[in-house]
């Protein structure tokens, strides 16, 4: 399984504190993507039940709540991610796709379900819609629960963050953001992330 990077204690992507997974790799290439370098598909390829130890580990260790998967495109890489969702018992997953609902779920809707999976939010990227949903990029994409049970949670973690927020982490070499950036705001975010390599590693 080709992923680009994981990091944690993130709280931008979801309730709690999360590990967040982004998954190298993605051939759909919407207009306004917030993560063009995760589009190659040039990467560490892991294998995935390496990645459930460590995974679950990190879990333990650190008290997180849940996970969180994004990329690139995780469905572009299906059966790893469905085993590897799989191999996490106990953990609520959110994942997101740029695929649509129907086109995620008209084929496959048991697979996903039964792979431990908790929450999907599907749909491309579309800049025009962009309404500032702290758990989503655009109106037009949706967010689909697994039961009732995490559709309340995940209501009322909506009603409780009404604004995007984002972090950001300093990792060899490299300033990874996590979060959903404020429409209009990649630039600025863009000039953060050079201010802090400048700032730590004098570049």
């Amino acid at each position: 399984m080709i992923i680009s990077h994981w990091l944690y204690p993130v709280t931008t992507l979801g309730p709690g504190k999360r590990l967040a997974i982004w998954i190298q790799g993605c051939d759909r290439k919407c207009n306004g993507c917030v993560s063009p370098e995760l589009q190659t598909y040039e990467g560490t390829e892991y294998d995935v039940f390496y990645l459930a130890n460590v995974f679950l580990r990190l879990i333990t260790e650190n008290s997180l709540d849940g996970i969180t998967i994004s990329g690139g495109e995780p469905f572009d890489q299906e059966e790893e991610l469905l085993q590897l969702c799989s191999l996490l018992t106990g953990v609520e997953i959110v994942v997101y796709s740029g695929y649509s609902a129907k086109e995620l779920l008209e084929n496959r809707e048991d697979r996903i379900w039964n792979a431990n999976i908790s929450v999907l939010i599907t749909g491309h990227y579309m800049i025009e819609f962009d309404d500032n949903s702290p758990l989503r990029g655009s109106s037009n994409q949706e967010i689909i629960y697994r039961n009732e049970v995490v559709s309340q949670k995940y209501n009322n973690y909506l009603k409780s963050n009404l604004k995007r927020k984002q972090q950001f982490f300093v990792l060899d070499e490299h300033v990874y953001m996590a979060g959903i950036p404020s429409t209009g705001q990649a630039l600025l975010i863009r000039e953060k992330i050079d201010t802090i390599l400048r700032e730590v590693y004098n570049k």
